[in-house]
């Protein structure tokens, strides 16, 4: 949390101060050949429900958040990478707790040359990791699941940049990312152990802000 704190305030600082010192006249689109593009996105959800009338309440929490950089390697078309990382906390009658990681080169491309703003695509494909732990109630007494293990990952987007200004850029997107995972599953500690191929497919909707820049600076 403390990294995403950091990066985010330098992509603010970066983006204030840049608007003070550029004119909101530009003519042109800020997705041009050897500019850098640097931005940070997510969303974060939360949610209780109370069960009949006997005061029994389930909640569940999930967040994400991905850190892309890249550079626009000609116009409108963006190279670079991604780091994505999602979490979903959930307590009900099984108590569900999941992470999942992807690292990832991407590639962006803009559809418009308009400065106010562009459809996108993007396409990350790399390396994925995911974690599971459930806990049942079994005849009173707890049992635990646990799923790890590395794999493939897909991430595709769809989404909309409007250009607040120049350096600065307002993300809506969504998207689709697939997981397909080689693991374990291991039962009560090591009790038992088998192994586990699955496919996780989620469906995104995501924003974010943008910083872009002539020159790399981090």
């Amino acid at each position: 949390m403390r990294l995403i704190s950091i990066l985010l305030l330098i992509s603010i600082q970066a983006g204030v101060t840049l608007a003070q010192e550029v004119g909101s006249d530009s003519t042109y689109s800020p997705f041009r050949k050897d500019r850098w593009l640097t931005g940070l996105a997510g969303g974060i959800s939360s949610s209780s429900t109370k069960l009949d009338t006997a005061s029994q309440r389930a909640f569940a929490n999930q967040y994400a958040f991905d850190f892309r950089t890249g550079k626009f390697f000609k116009d409108q078309w963006l190279i670079g990478g991604i780091f994505r990382i999602q979490r979903v906390n959930s307590h009900q009658f099984v108590e569900l707790e999941s992470e999942s990681l992807l690292i990832a080169p991407l590639l962006s491309y803009y559809l418009s040359e308009n400065p106010q703003g562009s459809i996108f695509f993007a396409v990350a494909p790399g390396y994925a990791r995911f974690k599971e732990k459930t806990v049942v109630l079994v005849a009173g007494t707890p049992s635990q699941e646990v799923l790890d293990g590395g794999g493939f990952g897909l991430l595709a987007q769809l989404g909309y940049s409007y250009v607040l200004h120049d350096h600065i850029v307002f993300d809506l997107s969504l998207g689709l990312n697939n997981t397909w995972i080689n693991g374990r599953k291991e039962i009560d500690a090591g009790q038992s152990s088998r192994k586990a191929d699955i496919h996780i497919g989620t469906v995104i909707f995501s924003f974010g802000f943008n910083v872009v820049l002539d020159q790399f600076f981090f």
